[in-house]
């Protein structure tokens, strides 16, 4: 039932109405207890007659108490009063970015400003595993103090289970802006991925859709797409190409890429995180564009820069270099993401080798203080500053314990164990000169201690160091080194040097027996993290599928990232880590003396033929 002006609905006091939508009725109200005025949505008469439609309601309530973000508009409440069922949420003051851009195009400065608040908003539902559906310029709030106001979670989706019905042909409704009637696809019509206008299941992809296409709205002063009535809006949404070149001439290089991204319409290909497109704006912001804005086709995703500002160090330390995340060995290089991690006051002559903790928090590396010194720092991602670590002093290739609480250092001709909360380094055994260690979850501690030797293992808690590993002169073995241990606690990787072609690479064995098969011959590190085997090939960072099982490699190697460094001259120790939390990687550059990271986060669903790919930096 409609509410009119002056009656009551409990404690509050009903004004004019502000709007209206397939998913419900918008009014200004009083709150007479709190003195403050409110918006108060109830749904459209067609909808509050049916018990699952008021259910739905209610549970976009949920959805939106969840919430509590600057840059969405906040949900005091639900009220019922007999047939009644209302959501009493913030009253934002203001015009739409709907009724903005009917007074023309945005300046390239105030949309990207516009666009960092939305995608900040978008970024905090996804957090709580809460995707939009329904991002459009009518759906967004502009206030008089410049700021943004994401509005109207009705068609959001939690936790896997739609906030409206299921997506189908026969349940939705909404297809367009003022359009209420039944029957067609959860959604507007020239917002919605084209995943979504098949109706076929989404999740937060869609939102970065969206937020391109309002992008693209405020930039050219048009919709992606076009069309007399909403069908022919999603033939064009399914099948059409983006009219590139209705963007302006003065759209920044890096945000033409950044929609690029962001309107694939293979999903898998597209952006993934609204935290990515985020730093995509940083960027273009702190550095503009001055490169003419040429005319291009349609493309997937291309180089990016994201700019990495830690306290204490001025300017922006962040390079971009391209891979796709593709199997298809025939698909060029298009992304790879850098950005400096620093110590205070270091001087910065020798390389570093990073290591990224477990949990994906932190990353430990070695690097000179301003003394000259080579200590041992812990930055973690959440903190702009990298600490120095006690009793780290000229340490080398260090690693983590599986809590990420400690570390395995080598230093002294020893391996020591440093517990990060306190207290002294402790000697584990002798290693003279080592090769690389890690660090299994039954508090087993693999390590190279000698060059040109085999790999031994020592208790985290102490004790003596026996031999794993030995070299086989019949083979003509030179060395094992760099051992890598696997989530199951009894098998590692660890890389394996010959004098025989096709005898060196990456070996998987058992730690307590000899069942030693090569699963590479990439001589190289190898690392495992979210189902990839990670190695160098020539100075570049690959990944290719790993079966753990079966000890083999299910797929084609993809770049990761180009022209990595290697510690101590030695190709065998490219400078790259890996974290399970994730699959983060980072990797020092070639000639580089400070670590430089990024972040794959790939796909469950992925298969031989794609990987679902997302940069991202912790702020």
């Amino acid at each position: 039932m409609a509410l009119t002006a002056g009656s009551r609905l409990g404690a509050y006091e009903i004004g004019a109405a502000i709007g209206a939508g397939g998913m419900g009725e918008v009014y200004r109200a009083h709150d007479t207890n709190l003195r403050r005025d409110v918006a108060i949505k109830i749904l459209p008469d067609l909808l509050a007659a049916d018990p699952d439609q008021v259910a739905r309601f209610a549970r976009e309530a949920q959805v939106l108490a969840a919430l509590n973000h600057p840059h969405i508009a906040s949900v005091y409440g639900l009220e019922r009063s007999g047939p009644v069922t209302a959501i009493v949420m913030e009253l934002v003051d203001g015009e739409t970015l709907a009724q903005r851009l009917a007074r023309g195009r945005l300046p390239v400065s105030e949309a990207l400003d516009v666009s960092a608040q939305i995608l900040d908003a978008l970024d905090a539902a996804h957090e709580r595993g809460i995707v939009h559906r329904d991002l459009k310029p009518a759906n967004i709030k502009l206030t008089s103090e410049g700021q943004v106001k994401v509005l109207d979670f009705g068609l959001a989706k939690s936790d896997g289970v739609l906030a409206g019905s299921d997506a189908s042909l026969m349940n939705s409704p909404t297809i367009a802006a003022g359009l209420t009637t039944a029957g067609l696809i959860l959604g507007t019509a020239a917002y919605m991925a084209p995943e979504q206008a098949r109706g076929r299941p989404v999740d937060k992809r869609a939102d970065i859709w969206a937020f391109g296409c309002v992008l693209f709205e405020m930039l050219a002063s048009r919709p992606v797409f076009n069309g007399s009535d909403p069908s022919e809006i999603i033939a064009g949404v399914i099948k059409s190409d983006v009219p590139w070149d209705a963007l302006p001439a003065d759209t920044p290089s890096r945000i033409r890429r950044l929609l690029e991204r962001c309107l694939e319409k293979d999903p898998r290909r597209r952006m993934r995180d609204a935290a990515d497109a985020r730093f995509e704006i940083e960027e273009a912001t702190a550095s503009p564009d001055r490169t003419p804005n040429l005319k291009i086709g349609p493309v997937s995703a291309r180089t990016r820069l994201v700019p990495w500002l830690l306290a204490g160090v001025a300017g922006l330390a962040a390079v971009a270099l391209g891979a796709t995340l593709l199997f298809k060995p025939s698909v060029p290089a298009a992304q790879s993401i850098w950005f400096s991690v620093l110590p205070p006051e270091a001087d910065f002559t020798r390389g570093v080798f990073p290591a990224v903790s477990p949990d994906g928090r932190s990353v430990a590396f070695t690097a000179p203080d301003a003394k000259g010194t080579v200590q041992l720092w812990v930055k973690r991602f959440d903190n702009p500053t990298a600490a120095l670590v006690a009793g780290g002093e000229n340490t080398s290739l260090p690693f983590w314990s599986p809590d990420s609480r400690s570390l395995g250092i080598f230093n002294g001709g020893k391996l020591r164990r440093v517990d990060l909360d306190g207290g002294k380094p402790q000697v584990l055994a002798d290693a003279a000169n080592p090769r690389g260690g890690c660090w299994n979850k039954d508090g087993v501690i693999l390590f190279a201690p000698v060059a040109y030797t085999g790999i031994s293992k020592v208790s985290a808690s102490g004790g003596t160091a026996t031999t794993v590993t030995t070299i086989n002169p019949d083979k003509q073995e030179l060395e094992h080194s760099a051992p890598f241990c696997l989530p199951d606690g009894r098998h590692f990787l660890f890389s394996r040097r010959s004098s025989i072609d096709g005898q060196s690479g990456i070996v998987m064995r058992s730690i307590d027996q000899d069942d030693a098969q090569m699963v590479t011959t990439e001589y190289s590190r190898g690392e495992y993290a979210a189902g990839y085997l990670f190695f160098g090939r020539e100075r570049t960072l690959f990944a290719q599928p790993f079966d753990l099982d079966k000890r083999q490699t299910t797929g084609a190697a993809f770049r990761v990232a180009d022209d990595i460094g290697v510690a101590y001259g030695n190709l065998a120790q490219y400078a790259f880590t890996t974290s399970p939390a994730g699959a983060l990687t980072c990797c020092t550059r070639s000639g580089a003396i400070t670590p430089r990271c990024r972040r794959i986060s790939v796909s469950p669903t992925a298969t031989a033929s794609s990987v679902c790919r997302s940069c991202w930096l912790a702020r």
